[in-house]
């Protein structure tokens, strides 16, 4: 089955570190893009969140939602 022009599925995020908890049926008609990145990444320092900060900033004034989903595979246990 095709995802395309489909509705996006929640997200089931277990905590959230800073801002307001946000859900994508709260965020309907707009764009949402997810920048996901690891924690300890140097290149997601570098150029994931600067691109991703420009993208936002570019388009500040538009139906933009640009969240930051930040993974830390070093705790991660079986």
């Amino acid at each position: 089955m095709s995802l395309i022009d489909n509705p996006a599925p929640p997200l089931d995020i277990k905590e959230w570190v800073q801002g307001n908890p946000g859900t994508i049926d709260e965020n309907r008609g707009k764009v949402i893009l997810i920048e996901a990145f690891q924690v300890n990444c140097p290149g997601c320092f570098v150029g994931g969140l600067p691109e991703a900060i420009d993208i936002f900033l570019k388009n500040k004034d538009q139906p933009l939602e640009v969240w930051g989903l930040a993974t830390a595979f070093e705790d991660y246990r079986l």
